[in-house]
């Protein structure tokens, strides 16, 4: 699923095409093979921004070692000029890779658990101990109604924007939904 997702993107960004490849085969992971699950976070959005806009992380579950991943992204980074660093953070290693003005981070939270997003502080709430998404009562609720183990499946929160304007263009709809939730094993 993953890779096809992937091969969906590439179709449509032949400069996202490039910098797949090239980590890909510099960092020579075997999505199929090495990924077992990948979970895709979106925060919420900064007031007066896009949705979507807001931080971002990226949990990736599988055979992905940290050594191996440290060392290929600062080669990747490193040939047009950008780096990794890594500072330790509650026995854990927090990597920011900065490329000219942009910047992303990752951590591992467990040997097998990679985080990667685009906030520092987000990445560092993933890792650290406390509360989880998981332990978010209604995030919670909605997990129990679909199967995590099919390839896919999404649960979240609508945006009260889309909440709102839904409201009048369907009718009959009095108020918006509050929630998605949806999986999907082709």
């Amino acid at each position: 699923i993953v890779e096809r997702m992937i091969e969906a993107l590439m179709q449509r960004d032949s400069k996202l095409v490039a910098s797949w490849k090239q980590v890909k085969d510099g960092c020579k992971i075997d999505v199929v093979k090495q990924v077992k699950h990948i979970t895709l976070v979106l925060g919420p959005t900064p007031a007066g921004g896009r949705a979507g806009t807001g931080p971002a992380l990226m949990i990736a579950t599988g055979q992905l070692p940290e050594t191996d991943l440290s060392e290929c992204v600062g080669k990747l980074v490193g040939k047009g000029g950008g780096a990794v660093t890594g500072k330790p953070i509650n026995g854990r290693t927090l990597y920011e890779v900065k490329d000219g003005a942009r910047a992303m981070y990752f951590a591992y939270g467990r040997a097998d658990t990679v985080v990667l997003g685009n906030t520092e502080a987000y990445v560092l709430e993933a890792i650290n101990p406390g509360q989880k998404a998981t332990d978010h009562p209604e995030l919670s609720a909605w997990l129990k109604q679909v199967d995590q183990r099919l390839p896919l499946c999404a649960v979240g929160r609508v945006d009260e924007r889309v909440r709102k304007g839904l409201v009048g263009v369907l009718p009959g709809l009095k108020s918006g939904p509050t929630a998605f939730l949806g999986t999907l094993d082709p």
